[in-house]
């Protein structure tokens, strides 16, 4: 079987920067002996470019960047890719788009339906976009779009419980084949290929008590986090802190730290490959992630196959991954008094700490690598080829 996963998102990608959900479970699939080409957008070409070959016997996992216009809501368009599918669409048994509020999805999905081609959705996406004008955008989208498309897809993969009663409450029929299926962490690029520590080891302190990962931006919360990470000095003027990301807040939280005269307290680093990852949470005695909106969290699972406890925002993919008080803390509010006193019960109570660590460890590592659900999502892709 050969598949074709498209990404049809604004935000760029960069493999080597960020565990991509789509190229561990098409390594994973290589095993079952399928193949799958995935398409990213970037500004960085200027026409479709084959960026990386996994081979495996007679299959191979292919990444392509494709070039395209930005679009409103985080969307792109590019007819590059769509002629290119075009042409190409006769390879595939199953073509996969990401989220059906994107404008290219709907066309790919035209073109699927004109080559008879069976179109998987995988919806991540629960709520509707924020802001007036994104509203306005996408109520005109679901007038035009969403009710041919829910009706249209061939199958139906949900990342989360909340992104499937997203789906029912946009009006997908009982009748459509959907699973929820989680996502899976890809062990390999876990696995560091650093002989020595990098030399950003060498300005970072050797126990990291509070870690932050991930895109340092409005919806994270990162006002939020400077305010705790200045009570918790406050609680210990001696604890360490890392927040890793680059964003349209980062320059923000550098100068609020400054002004909250704890700058010299925190350790601020844009970006990290996945290779030297590992090493940041082997040093990391809790992480948080108090998002506004989290699809999944991808930082959660490799925090926790690490053993670092997460605490987090009760948004849609920390729901579906932390047992809240086992391995780790959902809180449902953004109230620093809660935060604050759940990341001091965790640094103080060493016992606690390690009981929360070892079932985090555990429990990524029995349910939630790509090894583990690969074959889930085999079954699926193979029945809904079958009808």
């Amino acid at each position: 079987m050969k598949i074709c996963i498209i990404l049809s998102c604004s935000r760029i990608a960069k493999p080597k920067f960020y565990n991509l959900q789509e190229v561990g479970l098409a390594r994973e699939l290589l095993k079952y002996r399928f193949s799958t080409d995935i398409y990213i957008y970037s500004r960085e070409v200027k026409c479709i470019s084959q960026i990386d070959v996994i081979q495996e016997g007679n299959s191979q996992v292919r990444l392509f960047y494709y070039p395209a216009v930005e679009m409103p809501g985080r969307q792109v368009l590019s007819w590059r890719l769509l002629k290119h599918m075009n042409s190409h669409m006769e390879e595939y048994s199953i073509i996969q788009v990401h989220d059906n509020s994107l404008l290219q999805n709907v066309l790919i999905l035209f073109l699927a339906k004109k080559k008879r081609k069976i179109c998987v959705l995988c919806q991540g996406m629960y709520e509707d976009f924020k802001g007036v004008y994104k509203r306005i955008l996408q109520k005109l989208y679901d007038i035009l779009f969403t009710g041919y498309f829910l009706n249209n897809c061939g199958a139906v993969i949900c990342k989360t419980r909340r992104a499937l009663e997203y789906l029912r409450y946009k009006g997908l029929k009982e009748g459509v084949k959907v699973s929820v299926l989680n996502i899976g962490l890809d062990e390999g690029v876990l696995v560091s290929r650093e002989k020595e520590p990098a030399e950003v080891f060498d300005n970072l302190p050797d126990s990291i008590d509070v870690l932050y990962v991930g895109r340092i931006e409005k919806r994270r919360n990162a006002m939020f986090m400077m305010d705790l990470f200045k009570r918790l000095l406050e609680r210990d003027n001696n604890l360490s802190i890392v927040m890793i990301g680059d964003g349209a807040e980062y320059e923000k939280c550098v100068q609020k730290a400054r002004e909250y005269q704890i700058g010299a307290k925190i350790n601020f680093v844009k970006q990290l490959p996945n290779a030297l990852m590992p090493e940041i949470y082997k040093r990391s005695k809790v992480l948080i992630l108090p998002s506004s909106y989290e699809i999944y969290g991808m930082v959660v699972l490799e925090a926790m196959y690490f053993g670092v406890p997460v605490i987090a925002s009760a948004t849609a993919g920390p729901l579906e991954i932390i047992t809240h008080g086992k391995d780790g803390f959902v809180l449902k509010e953004l109230r620093e008094d809660a935060w604050l006193k759940s990341v001091m019960n965790i640094l103080s109570d060493e016992d606690g700490r390690a009981a929360l660590s070892v079932n985090a460890k555990d429990k990524i590592r029995k349910s939630f690598t790509w090894e583990k659900v690969g074959e889930r999502y085999k079954q699926f892709y193979e029945e809904a080829v079958s009808g």
